[in-house]
């Protein structure tokens, strides 16, 4: 069984914080009890992680290529700008934006890959994680150019 240790920190540190503290310093007791609804992220196996990752990539092969910035579209369903959204609404954002390349179980996948149990999708880390994956393409591209003997610059060019 796995157990996931940044939660369960959390839970840890959320069970022995005492409440108001920095009003009251000298206050004692008072903790808050223990959540028991504190819910823990899923814990993926190595298919599931190796295909989110193959995912991101296309995702971001797609949209380095189509020159296309996801994370306003996202913006528009968060209003409280905290860098959260629902499943549905992170699901319609990249369906909209890549109609017809991924199925459903894939989208899933995704969510449950940004998901933040008891907040919502976080985008941000998906926007970022793309934007890393665009970075690397773009790299790519760049190397590609610069092989010598391959292609000359306009300014050898004479």
């Amino acid at each position: 069984t796995h157990v996931n240790y940044v939660a369960f920190c959390d839970a840890v540190n959320f069970g022995f914080h005492p409440v108001y503290a920095e009003r009251n310093p000298s206050r004692t007791g008072g903790f808050e009890p223990y959540r028991t609804e504190h819910q823990v992220r899923r814990v993926f196996t190595d298919a599931e992680r190796i295909r989110s990752d193959e995912l991101t990539k296309q995702l971001s092969l797609l949209a380095y290529t189509r020159r296309i910035s996801i994370y306003p579209a996202f913006q528009d369903f968060d209003k409280p700008n905290k860098g959260i959204v629902t499943r549905k609404q992170f699901q319609s954002v990249v369906s909209s934006f890549f109609p017809h390349k991924f199925s459903l179980a894939d989208l899933d996948l995704l969510s449950d890959v940004y998901d933040r149990p008891g907040e919502g999708i976080n985008y941000y880390d998906f926007c970022t994680d793309i934007d890393v994956f665009a970075s690397m393409h773009k790299q790519e591209t760049i190397n590609r150019f610069e092989t010598p003997g391959q292609f000359a610059p306009l300014s050898r060019m004479k």
